[in-house]
C-alpha cells in the first residue's frame, strides 16, 4: 500500500482503488500523513479540521474518522511487517507507516541526494535526480483538500521545499549548459514567484547565454522595481553583481559552473608575513590526492628576509574567460611541526609522519565539509565557503580547527608512530572575510585572493603553541557556538577553547 500526498490524496495498492468516505476522514488521514511516524496531539488534528471554530462534537468527529481509517487500512492485505497502523498514543494519534510507502518521504530523499550531488559538482546526475524528485508531484500537495478550503502551514512549507528543489534543478541544468531548454519554464516560474532572487538570477543567466542580453537586463529591472516599490529593499549583492557582469558582457558568464567536486584551492601567501613568527616553511606536501598545485620535490629558495620557502609552481594565470565571484570565506591555516625527536630521523620516516599529518587533517576537513587546499611544509590550508556558501561556514571552520588541534594534542597519535608523535607542535589560525574566487577550466584549480588570506597568515605567525587564534570577524560570527578566551597580553583576536555547551 502506497500513500500519495503530492497531489490529491490517494491510497494505492494492487487491488481495487482504496476509497475513503467523507472529507473529514480524508483530512484526518492527510494531516497524519504529513506527520507520519510522529505522535500528533488530538487538539492539533481538531484545529487543523476547523480553523474558524471547533464544533462541540469536533473531537467525536475526529474519533469517528480515525475508526473509519483503521477499518480501511485493516481491509487490505499487506506484506509481513509492513502493515500501516493508526494507533491511539497519548496525547493523540500515531500513524505508523513504512516511510518508503509515502511519496513525500521519497521526494525528500531524492531532493537531498540531488542537492548533495550538485554540491559535489555532479551536475548531470544532480539534474536527473532532481527531475525524478519533482516528477513525483501531481499538483499542489493534498490538492483535493486544498479545494475544500484547507490551508495548513505544512502545505505551504511543502510548496517551499518543492520550489527550492526546482531552483536546484535549474542550477544543475544551467551547469550542464542547457540554458535554451529551461528558459520557458524559468519564465513561467518567475512570473509566479517574482521576488525569488535566485530564480530571477537563473533566468537572467539563461537569457544572457542565449544571446538575449536586453531581456536579461529587463528581468533585473522588473525585479528591482518589485523589491524597491513593494518591500523597500534593493536586490541582494549576488543579483546586483550578476547585472554588472551582464552589462560588462563578462566572458565568465558564457561558461557553465565548475563542478565543485573538482575544485582545488591555490593561494599565494606572503612568506615574509609567515616568517615573522616562529613557524617556518621548510618544505611542502600535497594535503589531498587531488592533482597538486605545488611541486612534489621543490628546490628551496631564499626570500629577501632569508626565510626558507618552497619553490611554488603557481597555476597558470587565469584566462580571460575564467568565472570569478566575490564571496565570504573562512580560511584555516594549520601548522603541525614534528618534534625534536625527528631531527635526525630517516627521510622515509619523516615522509611517513607527514603523510600521517595529512591524513589526520584531511579526515577532519571532510568531516566538517571543508575544501582542502595545498600545503607548504608543515602548513596546511583549508577553506570553508568554497565553492558554495553556508550560513555556518565560520562555525564549521572553528569546529574543524578544534578537532584538528585536539587530534594532535592527544596522548596517542597512531597515524604518526611513537617517535614522530613525541613533542609535535601545532597551532591553528582562522580568519573570515571577503575573497575573490576565480575558476578556470574544470582541470585548473581556482585562485583565492584577498586580505583574508594575509590576515590568516598573520594570525598563524602569532598563535601560541597548542592554541587556535581567530580573527574578530570569526569570533563575532561564532560567539554563541564557540567558547573563547582572550589573547594573553591583549593581542588582537581570540583563542578558541571548545564548542559551547549547546546542540550543534
Amino acid at each position: 500500500m502506497r500513500f500519495c500526498v503530492l497531489g490529491s490524496l490517494e491510497i494505492v495498492d494492487d487491488g481495487p482503488p482504496v476509497e475513503l468516505s467523507g472529507v473529514k476522514q480524508r483530512a484526518v488521514l492527510g494531516y497524519l500523513l504529513l506527520h507520519a511516524n510522529h505522535v500528533v496531539p488530538t487538539s492539533h488534528v481538531v484545529k487543523a479540521l476547523w480553523a474558524d471554530g471547533v464544533p462541540s462534537t469536533g473531537r467525536k468527529m475526529v474519533q469517528n474518522a480515525v475508526s473509519g481509517i483503521r477499518r480501511t487500512l485493516a481491509s487490505r492485505p499487506h506484506a509481513a511487517g509492513r502493515t500501516p497502523m493508526l494507533l491511539t498514543h497519548a496525547p493523540g494519534y500515531l500513524l505508523r507507516v513504512d516511510p518508503e510507502s509515502v511519496d513525500l518521504h521519497h521526494f525528500q530523499t531524492l531532493a537531498e541526494r540531488g542537492r548533495a550531488e550538485l554540491a559535489e559538482g555532479l551536475a548531470e546526475p544532480a539534474a536527473r535526480t532532481l527531475r525524478e524528485a519533482l516528477g513525483l508531484w501531481r499538483g499542489p500537495a493534498l490538492a483535493d483538500l486544498v479545494e475544500t478550503g484547507i490551508a495548513w502551514p505544512e502545505l505551504a512549507a511543502l510548496e517551499k521545499l518543492k520550489l527550492v528543489a526546482l531552483e536546484d534543478r535549474f542550477e544543475a541544468e544551467l551547469s550542464c549548459g542547457r540554458h535554451h531548454e529551461v528558459i520557458a519554464e524559468l519564465e513561467e516560474v518567475v512570473a509566479t514567484e517574482p521576488l525569488r532572487e535566485r530564480l530571477c538570477g537563473q533566468l537572467m543567466l539563461a537569457l544572457y547565454r542565449s544571446g538575449r542580453q536586453a531581456d536579461a537586463l529587463d528581468v533585473y529591472r522588473r525585479t528591482y522595481a518589485l523589491l524597491v516599490d513593494g518591500l523597500g529593499i534593493e536586490p541582494g549583492r549576488e543579483l546586483r553583481e550578476l547585472q554588472r557582469m551582464i552589462l560588462n558582457q563578462d566572458a565568465a558568464l558564457t561558461v557553465p559552473g565548475v563542478p565543485a567536486g573538482q575544485i582545488r584551492v591555490a593561494t599565494t601567501i606572503n612568506p615574509a608575513t609567515v616568517g615573522a613568527g616562529t613557524r617556518t616553511i621548510p618544505g611542502q606536501r600535497q594535503l589531498s590526492p587531488e592533482p597538486p598545485v605545488l611541486q612534489d620535490k621543490p628546490e628551496p629558495v631564499k626570500t629577501a628576509d632569508a626565510v626558507p620557502v618552497a619553490a611554488v609552481r603557481l597555476p597558470p594565470s587565469a584566462p580571460a574567460d575564467a568565472r570569478a565571484e566575490r564571496k565570504n570565506v573562512s580560511a584555516v591555516l594549520v601548522s603541525a611541526q614534528l618534534g625534536p625527536g625527528m631531527a635526525d630521523a630517516d627521510p622515509e620516516d619523516v615522509d611517513e609522519a607527514m603523510r600521517g599529518i595529512s591524513a589526520i587533517i584531511g579526515g577532519e576537513v571532510r568531516r566538517f565539509d571543508g575544501v582542502a587546499g595545498g600545503s607548504i611544509g608543515p602548513m596546511y590550508l583549508v577553506l570553508f565557503g568554497v565553492p558554495r556558501n553556508h550560513e555556518n561556514d565560520a562555525e564549521r571552520a572553528v569546529r574543524a580547527a578544534l578537532a584538528i588541534r585536539d587530534r594532535f594534542l592527544a596522548d596517542e597519535i597512531p597515524e604518526l608512530g611513537v617517535r614522530a608523535a613525541t613533542g609535535i607542535s601545532v597551532g591553528v589560525a582562522v580568519a573570515t572575510g571577503s575573497a575573490l574566487v576565480r575558476y578556470g577550466s574544470c582541470d585548473a584549480p581556482p585562485m583565492v585572493t584577498g586580505s583574508v588570506m594575509d590576515s590568516c597568515a598573520r594570525l598563524l605567525s602569532a598563535v601560541p603553541d597548542g592554541d587556535i587564534l581567530v580573527c574578530d570577524a570569526t569570533r563575532h560570527a561564532t560567539d554563541e557556538a564557540i567558547t573563547y578566551a582572550p589573547v594573553p597580553g591583549g593581542g588582537r583576536g581570540a583563542l578558541a577553547v571548545a564548542p559551547a555547551p549547546r546542540a550543534i
